[in-house]
Protein backbone atom coordinates (compact mmCIF):
# COMPACT_ATOMS: atom_id res chain seq x y z
CA UNK A 1 0.00 0.00 0.00
CA UNK A 2 1.56 3.05 -0.95
CA UNK A 3 0.42 6.50 0.67
CA UNK A 4 1.06 9.81 -1.59
CA UNK A 5 0.44 13.66 -0.42
CA UNK A 6 0.75 16.24 -3.00
CA UNK A 7 0.57 19.88 -3.11
CA UNK A 8 0.75 22.50 -5.82
CA UNK A 9 1.60 26.33 -4.33
CA UNK A 10 2.20 29.50 -5.30
CA UNK A 11 1.58 29.30 -8.61
CA UNK A 12 1.51 32.29 -11.05
CA UNK A 13 2.04 33.31 -14.51
CA UNK A 14 3.58 36.53 -15.80
CA UNK A 15 2.90 37.99 -19.32
CA UNK A 16 4.32 41.29 -21.07
CA UNK A 17 1.45 42.85 -23.09
CA UNK A 18 1.09 45.94 -25.04
CA UNK A 19 -0.99 48.88 -23.78
CA UNK A 20 -3.06 51.68 -25.73
CA UNK A 21 -0.07 53.60 -24.92
CA UNK A 22 2.31 51.18 -26.48
CA UNK A 23 3.95 50.60 -23.56
CA UNK A 24 4.62 47.50 -22.01
CA UNK A 25 3.14 46.12 -18.66
CA UNK A 26 3.43 43.12 -16.95
CA UNK A 27 -0.04 41.42 -16.26
CA UNK A 28 0.28 38.92 -13.80
CA UNK A 29 -2.09 35.64 -12.29
CA UNK A 30 -2.10 33.68 -9.26
CA UNK A 31 -3.59 30.42 -8.86
CA UNK A 32 -4.97 28.91 -5.81
CA UNK A 33 -3.25 26.72 -3.56
CA UNK A 34 -3.79 23.14 -4.07
CA UNK A 35 -3.18 20.11 -2.09
CA UNK A 36 -4.60 16.08 -1.42
CA UNK A 37 -3.44 13.86 1.03
CA UNK A 38 -3.15 10.09 1.50
CA UNK A 39 -3.82 8.90 -1.97
CA UNK A 40 -3.80 5.55 -1.58
CA UNK A 41 -2.41 3.33 -4.43
CA UNK A 42 -2.81 -0.68 -2.89
CA UNK A 43 -1.40 -3.54 -4.67
CA UNK A 44 -2.39 -7.13 -4.20
CA UNK A 45 -0.16 -10.22 -6.07
CA UNK A 46 0.00 -13.86 -5.56
CA UNK A 47 1.50 -16.74 -7.60
CA UNK A 48 1.08 -20.61 -7.44
CA UNK A 49 4.55 -22.54 -8.84
CA UNK A 50 4.07 -25.99 -10.09
CA UNK A 51 6.87 -28.95 -10.23
CA UNK A 52 7.07 -29.06 -13.68
CA UNK A 53 8.43 -25.36 -13.69
CA UNK A 54 5.38 -23.15 -14.46
CA UNK A 55 4.59 -20.45 -12.69
CA UNK A 56 1.27 -18.73 -12.68
CA UNK A 57 0.59 -15.35 -11.21
CA UNK A 58 -2.54 -12.40 -10.89
CA UNK A 59 -2.36 -8.96 -9.09
CA UNK A 60 -4.42 -6.13 -9.18
CA UNK A 61 -4.29 -2.65 -8.09
CA UNK A 62 -4.61 1.06 -8.14
CA UNK A 63 -1.74 4.10 -9.02
CA UNK A 64 -2.04 7.98 -9.29
CA UNK A 65 -0.05 9.89 -11.26
CA UNK A 66 -0.63 13.68 -10.06
CA UNK A 67 0.03 16.49 -12.65
CA UNK A 68 3.11 18.42 -13.61
CA UNK A 69 4.36 21.92 -13.24
CA UNK A 70 4.33 22.24 -16.75
CA UNK A 71 1.05 20.80 -16.93
CA UNK A 72 -0.76 22.69 -14.46
CA UNK A 73 0.97 26.20 -15.36
CA UNK A 74 2.95 26.66 -18.55
CA UNK A 75 1.56 28.68 -21.49
CA UNK A 76 3.38 28.54 -24.66
CA UNK A 77 2.57 31.48 -27.67
CA UNK A 78 4.00 30.76 -31.06
CA UNK A 79 2.84 32.47 -33.88
CA UNK A 80 -1.11 31.50 -34.39
CA UNK A 81 -0.44 28.43 -32.06
CA UNK A 82 -1.33 29.02 -28.15
CA UNK A 83 -0.32 26.28 -25.45
CA UNK A 84 -2.74 27.17 -22.57
CA UNK A 85 -2.27 26.21 -18.77
CA UNK A 86 -4.61 24.13 -16.72
CA UNK A 87 -4.37 24.88 -13.22
CA UNK A 88 -7.72 23.15 -12.88
CA UNK A 89 -6.30 19.16 -13.51
CA UNK A 90 -7.19 16.27 -12.05
CA UNK A 91 -4.45 13.45 -11.17
CA UNK A 92 -5.25 10.67 -13.29
CA UNK A 93 -6.33 6.99 -11.61
CA UNK A 94 -5.52 3.72 -12.79
CA UNK A 95 -7.19 0.48 -11.82
CA UNK A 96 -5.42 -2.43 -13.73
CA UNK A 97 -5.10 -6.26 -13.33
CA UNK A 98 -3.02 -9.04 -14.73
CA UNK A 99 -2.76 -12.43 -15.55
CA UNK A 100 1.05 -13.99 -15.79
CA UNK A 101 2.15 -17.82 -16.90
CA UNK A 102 5.98 -18.47 -17.01
CA UNK A 103 8.06 -21.44 -18.35
CA UNK A 104 11.16 -21.56 -17.17
CA UNK A 105 13.77 -23.81 -19.25
CA UNK A 106 17.28 -24.68 -18.88
CA UNK A 107 18.46 -21.77 -20.82
CA UNK A 108 15.80 -19.44 -20.88
CA UNK A 109 12.12 -18.66 -20.31
CA UNK A 110 8.51 -17.99 -21.73
CA UNK A 111 6.28 -15.48 -20.18
CA UNK A 112 2.59 -14.97 -21.35
CA UNK A 113 0.36 -12.12 -19.66
CA UNK A 114 -3.14 -10.54 -19.70
CA UNK A 115 -3.88 -7.48 -18.45
CA UNK A 116 -6.60 -4.90 -18.58
CA UNK A 117 -6.21 -0.81 -17.59
CA UNK A 118 -8.78 1.48 -16.91
CA UNK A 119 -7.29 4.95 -16.56
CA UNK A 120 -9.60 7.50 -15.29
CA UNK A 121 -8.90 11.19 -16.13
CA UNK A 122 -5.79 10.62 -18.26
CA UNK A 123 -3.70 13.47 -18.54
CA UNK A 124 -3.29 14.33 -22.22
CA UNK A 125 -3.03 17.69 -24.59
CA UNK A 126 -5.67 18.08 -27.30
CA UNK A 127 -6.52 21.30 -29.78
CA UNK A 128 -9.07 23.12 -30.06
CA UNK A 129 -9.90 26.36 -32.01
CA UNK A 130 -10.54 29.59 -30.08
CA UNK A 131 -11.88 32.46 -31.99
CA UNK A 132 -9.80 31.32 -34.95
CA UNK A 133 -6.31 30.25 -32.73
CA UNK A 134 -5.24 27.09 -32.45
CA UNK A 135 -5.81 26.35 -28.82
CA UNK A 136 -3.45 22.92 -27.21
CA UNK A 137 -4.27 22.26 -23.65
CA UNK A 138 -3.32 19.69 -20.91
CA UNK A 139 -7.01 18.30 -20.05
CA UNK A 140 -8.44 15.39 -18.27
CA UNK A 141 -9.65 12.47 -20.57
CA UNK A 142 -12.76 10.98 -18.78
CA UNK A 143 -12.06 7.43 -19.48
CA UNK A 144 -9.61 5.22 -21.38
CA UNK A 145 -9.44 1.47 -21.05
CA UNK A 146 -6.69 -0.85 -22.31
CA UNK A 147 -6.51 -4.34 -23.03
CA UNK A 148 -3.73 -6.54 -23.86
CA UNK A 149 -1.81 -9.44 -24.40
CA UNK A 150 2.34 -9.53 -24.30
CA UNK A 151 4.13 -12.76 -25.01
CA UNK A 152 8.31 -12.56 -24.10
CA UNK A 153 11.08 -14.82 -24.34
CA UNK A 154 14.90 -14.98 -22.62
CA UNK A 155 17.55 -17.61 -23.56
CA UNK A 156 20.96 -17.49 -22.91
CA UNK A 157 23.92 -19.41 -25.15
CA UNK A 158 21.83 -18.90 -28.78
CA UNK A 159 24.05 -21.22 -31.01
CA UNK A 160 26.80 -20.09 -29.28
CA UNK A 161 27.89 -20.04 -26.37
CA UNK A 162 27.42 -16.14 -24.90
CA UNK A 163 25.08 -15.31 -27.03
CA UNK A 164 22.19 -14.24 -25.32
CA UNK A 165 18.64 -12.90 -26.79
CA UNK A 166 15.17 -11.77 -25.19
CA UNK A 167 12.49 -10.13 -26.67
CA UNK A 168 8.77 -9.58 -26.84
CA UNK A 169 5.49 -8.98 -28.70
CA UNK A 170 2.40 -7.03 -27.18
CA UNK A 171 -0.85 -5.89 -28.38
CA UNK A 172 -2.60 -3.30 -26.36
CA UNK A 173 -6.11 -2.29 -27.55
CA UNK A 174 -6.83 1.37 -25.87
CA UNK A 175 -10.01 3.31 -26.61
CA UNK A 176 -11.23 6.48 -25.21
CA UNK A 177 -14.05 5.39 -23.73
CA UNK A 178 -15.39 8.82 -22.12
CA UNK A 179 -13.74 12.21 -23.40
CA UNK A 180 -16.12 14.66 -21.77
CA UNK A 181 -14.37 18.01 -24.11
CA UNK A 182 -14.28 15.71 -26.95
CA UNK A 183 -17.04 13.33 -27.80
CA UNK A 184 -16.04 12.33 -31.36
CA UNK A 185 -13.08 10.73 -29.49
CA UNK A 186 -14.98 8.12 -28.20
CA UNK A 187 -14.63 4.76 -29.25
CA UNK A 188 -11.46 5.95 -31.20
CA UNK A 189 -7.78 4.63 -30.20
CA UNK A 190 -6.16 6.98 -27.61
CA UNK A 191 -3.21 8.37 -29.22
CA UNK A 192 0.20 7.09 -27.95
CA UNK A 193 -0.76 3.40 -27.49
CA UNK A 194 0.52 1.55 -30.66
CA UNK A 195 -1.98 -1.82 -30.99
CA UNK A 196 1.76 -3.43 -31.41
CA UNK A 197 4.57 -2.82 -29.91
CA UNK A 198 7.84 -5.81 -30.41
CA UNK A 199 11.73 -5.68 -29.12
CA UNK A 200 14.51 -7.55 -29.81
CA UNK A 201 17.49 -7.96 -27.93
CA UNK A 202 20.98 -9.50 -28.56
CA UNK A 203 23.67 -9.41 -26.06
CA UNK A 204 27.48 -10.72 -26.60
CA UNK A 205 29.71 -11.80 -24.04
CA UNK A 206 32.99 -12.31 -25.37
Amino acid sequence: LRLEAWKAFGGSNSAVVATTSTLNSLNSVSYANRSQTLAMSPKLAIQKATDDNWIYKAAIGRAYRFPTVTELFQSINTGSALTINNPALKPETTNSSELTAEKTFDAGQLRMSLFNENLHNALYSQRTTVDGVAVSAITNVDHVRTNGLTFAFQHTDVLIKGLDMNGSVTYARARTVKNSLVPATEGKVYPGVPDWRATWVGTYHP
